[in-house]
């Protein structure tokens, strides 16, 4: 074998010996670590960049007195972001969507950052904006007293408190039921029972007082002594 073989064949064997370690160095490339594939760790809330707003008229206790607009932004890179109304199915979030059923919705997101670490969280979004019905019924506990009691019932945010008017005048807030409120008094009035659900929303009703008539001082005098005066009558008639 000349020298210019032998150094051929050794070129040959060098690049062969190279091309063999490449190939096996490919095929043991390491998977990517558990924490880079999507759906593999979750953390709770919303990633760091991502913003939800809510838009809607606020009432009492949290709750909403309308229907709520809800957009959510980003100032990072992700790679996906899903919605779910309550137990609906879940969407790709594309542009800004209403929430409009009354009750404590949940809103649920499903967010993917940048490194595929899924962020979820639920967000309660409690609407409702139908007042409370309500009656008002009234007794008689006493001479010249009467209980004027408001029944008040709400489908979604329950009953909260009931305000008593007596001709347009505030009287009493009751907090707790039986929502009842006595009135002492004579003569022919308006009380009216404004009531309230637990969002805030109100609606109203209205009774007239017993009207009860009672004559001017000497004026009662005089029917007392006239009365006397007949049953004096009448026994002496009986004597006789």
């Amino acid at each position: 074998m000349t020298t210019r073989s032998f150094r051929k064949g050794i070129a040959v064997s060098i690049i062969l010996l190279f091309l063999g370690v490449t190939a096996a160095a490919a095929t043991q490339t390491p998977a990517p670590a558990p924490h880079l594939l999507p759906g593999k760790v979750r953390t709770s809330q919303i990633p760091p960049g991502v913003h939800i707003f809510f838009n809607g008229t606020h009432g009492a206790h949290d709750w909403y007195i309308s229907n709520v607009t809800v957009t959510i932004t980003n100032d990072t890179i992700v790679h996906y972001i899903l919605i779910r109304i309550n137990d609906g199915k879940w969407n790709f979030y594309k542009e800004p969507f209403n929430i409009t059923t009354e009750d404590i919705n949940t809103l649920s997101t499903d967010i993917s950052d940048v490194n595929y670490t899924e962020w979820m969280d639920n967000i309660t979004v409690p609407i409702d904006r139908t007042p409370p019905d309500v009656t008002i019924t009234k007794r008689h506990v006493a001479s010249h007293e009467y209980k004027f009691t408001a029944v008040v019932s709400d489908a979604t945010s329950k009953a909260w408190r009931v305000e008593y008017y007596l001709d347009n005048q505030f009287q009493k807030n009751v907090t707790t039921a039986p929502y009842s409120w006595t009135w002492t008094g004579t003569g022919d009035h308006v009380v009216t029972a404004k009531a309230f659900d637990q969002a805030g929303n109100s609606a109203t009703t209205s009774l007239h007082t017993p009207y009860v008539y009672h004559p001017d001082p000497g004026a009662r005098l005089h029917l007392i002594l006239q009365l006397i005066m007949r049953m004096l009558a009448n026994l002496g008639n009986r004597l006789i």
